[in-house]
């Protein structure tokens, strides 16, 4: 029985290492093989590392894909990109989801569990219907504009998507309940 337990046991704790190992691991090898390895035309379009000639045993690795990277303004624009919008719309999150939170975490227990509810509730939808509705929210006749107009501020309807303002929006909506939810777990 106990050496029963025991393979059990091991089981249990291998499996999801294995887990891991399998569908993490390999592929970020094979990945950073891939980004090391000497580019050519072809398929697939890259040398394989180690060969064997008849010279012997010769590995085909570089660092060019990475200096490449680095050095080329494309890229560098792309990652400065990435990480001025990750950073204004942490900034966002944080500057609403404080306060939230401290208001949630601070009330009483039954306005704290509806208002839980609220902020779970989006989770319930699928991701993509969410992103979806804020698009259609957003494009040229959708609800804001209709109102801007119906009440005089625009003539013709303002360009709300494809920018980095509609970017930044649909991040901190999708992202703010994860801001909010581990702050009122402090704060309570």
């Amino acid at each position: 029985m106990t050496n029963f337990l025991k393979k059990q046991n091991f089981w249990f704790v291998f499996t999801p290492y294995f887990w891991l190992v399998l569908f993490f691991f390999i592929p970020l090898a094979l990945i950073f093989k891939i980004s090391i390895s000497v580019s050519e035309w072809g398929m697939p379009p890259y040398r394989d590392m180690f060969a064997f000639t008849e010279e012997g045993f010769s590995i085909n690795a570089t660092l060019s894909n990475y200096a490449f990277i680095f050095s080329d303004s494309f890229y560098l624009r792309s990652y400065l990109n990435s990480l001025t919008l990750a950073f204004t719309s942490t900034l966002i999150c944080l500057l609403i989801g404080y306060p939230i939170a401290f208001y949630v975490a601070k009330s009483k227990e039954n306005i704290r569990n509806l208002l839980l509810i609220l902020l779970i509730i989006p989770f319930w939808t699928s991701f993509l219907l969410r992103v979806y509705a804020w698009k259609v929210i957003l494009q040229g006749s959708g609800i804001i504009n209709t109102i801007l107009i119906k009440f005089g501020f625009i003539d013709q309807p303002l360009s709300m998507l494809h920018n980095h303002y509609a970017v930044i929006l649909g991040v901190v909506y999708t992202y703010l309940p994860f801001m909010i939810l581990p702050f009122i777990w402090i704060f309570s």
